[in-house]
């Protein structure tokens, strides 16, 4: 993702894994248990992009639904569609 730091831009700042309608940051991970360094990582993400929502999504849980982890960079708006989004994901991973 490019950003714009101090009146340069840089064209390939970061790589974010998934971003979903230019909206949502998804970090993909597969491990045991998720390190605190990787909520870090994602929100640094979303500080630098602009974006408020990013999910932490670790494949390695034995159910998918407990390796979900939200991070919000600042606060959402009362009526955010990536509020709408992420709880539509959540309710289809869990079956609802």
């Amino acid at each position: 993702m490019p950003i714009v730091y101090d009146g340069v831009r840089f064209d390939e700042a970061f790589r974010a894994d998934l971003v979903v309608n230019a909206k949502v940051i998804a970090e993909l991970k597969s491990v045991e248990t998720t390190a605190p360094l990787y909520a870090k990582q994602l929100l640094t993400q979303l500080r630098l992009s602009g974006l408020k929502l990013g999910l932490l999504i670790n494949f390695g849980e034995v159910h998918l639904k407990n390796g979900i982890k939200r991070i919000i960079n600042g606060k959402l708006d009362d009526e955010s569609p990536c509020d709408r989004l992420f709880v539509t994901f959540v309710c289809v991973v869990r079956g609802i």
